[in-house]
């Protein structure tokens, strides 16, 4: 299991208890949980992602990090746009609004 996948289901025992819990608390399937274990969260939609933070109390950047290097989609930019990422994802704030633009 990826250290994403580990973290999260970590931090879902934690705070519920089981996934049963978290699943009747967040009212994201049983079935949805367990393939974020199996596949990773890549296949998580916006709208699930804020749900799961909100039931963890926490925000999309501490599970999903799309500026490094290594980063999908960074292929894809220029080199001014890479040093902008760069520059900008310091900033939470913006940082969020990027991650939603090239999801």
């Amino acid at each position: 299991m990826s250290t994403e996948k580990k973290i999260l289901k970590e931090e879902i025992l934690r705070k519920y208890g089981s996934i049963e819990k978290f699943s009747e608390a967040s009212g994201i399937p049983r079935g949805s949980v367990y393939n974020w274990f199996k596949r990773g969260i890549d296949t998580m939609t916006v709208s699930t992602l804020y749900t799961l933070c909100k039931a963890l109390d926490c925000s999309p950047g501490d599970f999903i990090d799309l500026y490094t290097p290594q980063a999908l989609h960074m292929e894809l930019c220029s080199d001014e746009e890479r040093m902008l990422l760069q520059k900008f994802r310091q900033d939470e704030a913006v940082a969020n609004a990027i991650r939603l633009l090239i999801r």
